[in-house]
């Protein structure tokens, strides 16, 4: 769950200085790629907290890249956290296929015109109704009318269980029984049979998942053909997880960490009250929108679970960066994540991000977070193609940015912005609380001491000179 808006990809080049003062600092490289841009930001607040937006965006020109559009959004309500998302993509393309029919070859698409359905999770417990709307093309121009195809799920922690049904209607001369026979057996030649699901299974299970059922059923009626099917998948899905998802990403097994995993997967599981979903088509577009319901510790529980992985999976880094990473506690109850992607470019962008890390307090008003970028360079070992630090603020205090020597010229210093920088090069930066008032209290009461003062002076004076004058009038 992972981190947006757009932060300073258009800043200007005059913060870098002149050409020469690039040319000094080694955290300043001039990028070779300007395709993909990643930009951060921090506001670092007066107790050393950070405030996280980060962007990237990857503007290269890319046929293949399909055109989605996708949100989530966290947000605290009183005794629960939840969370809101909306997905739009484009609908599956046509799948071409080729089937012998009486010996006679027999091409076409299956297409997916529309779908709905709706779902919904609770208690270690999914389950929903999906409807897909198909149509078949044969030879190019014959197009097979089908009635929807229903598909009821339910998932629990130990099966699977799939219901679909679905008519064929018959055309005459072109599609009768013996055709859709001949589809369907085609079909489970491909491999819509129980044995090569199973395989299929344990392949990406390693055995954890078996199918026990699957049955294809064809009835034969006037002028359409009635097809039902049943699938049962029975077996441990949470720790089969860990395994399907190695397989499907192309990376190594995870051996004998698959439990650790499943552990894992079953604490997160915990932190979900409640979800549901609905699916929908518009213009030649699939719509996914959902809403989750989380505890109400939600922020506690996920830092401690944070922990929890650090424990089982500690990443190749350094002591201290380590250390870095158990005492930061984590705040996504009011994290927004944008995704979008078309041909033209990919941008995916994160914002309301809390994070709360070890602070060095080199007194009561001036501190540092040198692990910080040091963790940032490892994050991003290439150039930020922006990096923004700007101290919190209020009426009478503000965070100043103290930037180390060497770095380029900040455009102020409660908000300072780098181009092409390396993090690493920034460990020295130091963060000051100073007072935005004219006059502090102290400078109050030392006005006040010196005012008094002056004016005890003042009236001793003009008593001492005043006193002569009235002896000189009364002696006269």
């Amino acid at each position: 769950m992972v981190v947006f808006l757009i932060v300073s990809l258009g800043v200007s080049g005059s913060l870098l200085g002149e050409n020469s003062a690039a040319a000094s600092n080694p955290s300043i490289i001039t990028s070779s790629d300007p395709a993909l841009s990643h930009s951060l930001k921090f506001k670092v607040h007066f107790n050393g907290s950070l405030l996280v937006e980060y962007t990237v965006e990857n503007a290269t020109h890319d046929l293949s890249r399909p055109t989605i559009d996708g949100s989530i959004n966290f947000t605290r309500n009183g005794d629960y956290v939840s969370a809101t998302w909306k997905t739009t993509l484009p609908l599956p393309s046509p799948v071409p296929f080729s089937v012998s029919v009486d010996t006679t070859p027999l091409e076409g698409e299956l297409s997916f015109d529309r779908l709905s359905g709706e779902g919904t999770y609770a208690d270690r417990v999914a389950e929903g109704t999906l409807v897909i709307y198909p149509s078949v093309k044969l030879l190019g121009y014959i197009t097979i009318p089908m009635d929807p195809i229903t598909m009821e799920y339910e998932i629990t922690e130990s099966s699977l269980s799939i219901e679909l049904s679905t008519v064929i209607h018959y055309l005459p001369d072109w599609v009768n029984y013996t055709v859709v026979s001949d589809l369907l057996d085609y079909a489970e030649l491909m491999g819509f049979n129980q044995s090569f699901i199973n395989s299929t299974v344990y392949y990406y299970s390693n055995g954890v998942l078996e199918c026990s059922d699957l049955t294809l059923n064809c009835v034969d009626a006037a002028d359409h053909a009635e097809i039902t099917s049943s699938v049962t998948v029975d077996g441990n899905f949470l720790e089969a997880l860990p395994h399907i998802l190695a397989n499907l990403l192309g990376l190594p097994s995870p051996g004998g960490a698959a439990e650790d995993i499943a552990s894992k997967i079953d604490a997160a599981l915990d932190l979900v009250v409640s979800s549901s979903y609905t699916l929908s088509t518009t213009d030649n577009l699939l719509v996914h929108n959902g809403t989750a319901f989380f505890v109400s510790t939600f922020d506690s529980d996920l830092t401690e679970l944070k922990n929890d992985v650090l424990d089982e999976f500690p990443p190749a880094i350094e002591a201290e960066k380590l250390d870095f990473l158990y005492e930061t506690d984590l705040k996504i109850s009011g994290i927004s994540v944008r995704y979008s992607s078309d041909p033209d470019k990919a941008l995916c962008g994160l914002e309301g991000f809390f994070l709360q890390p070890p602070v060095h307090w080199a007194d009561t008003t001036e501190f540092t977070i040198p692990e910080l970028f040091t963790i940032c360079r490892d994050i991003f070992p290439e150039n930020l193609t922006s990096l923004t630090i700007e101290g919190e603020r209020n009426a009478t205090f503000e965070v100043m940015v103290i930037v180390p020597p060497g770095a380029p010229e900040p455009s102020s210093q409660s908000s300072v912005t780098w181009t092409n920088v390396n993090p690493s090069h920034l460990s020295g930066v130091t963060f000051k609380i100073v007072s935005l008032a004219l006059l502090t209290l102290e400078d109050v009461f030392r006005f006040a001491a010196i005012s008094g003062l002056i004016a005890v002076v003042v009236i001793i004076a003009h008593q001492y000179r005043k006193k002569p004058f009235i002896t000189e009038v009364g002696s006269a």
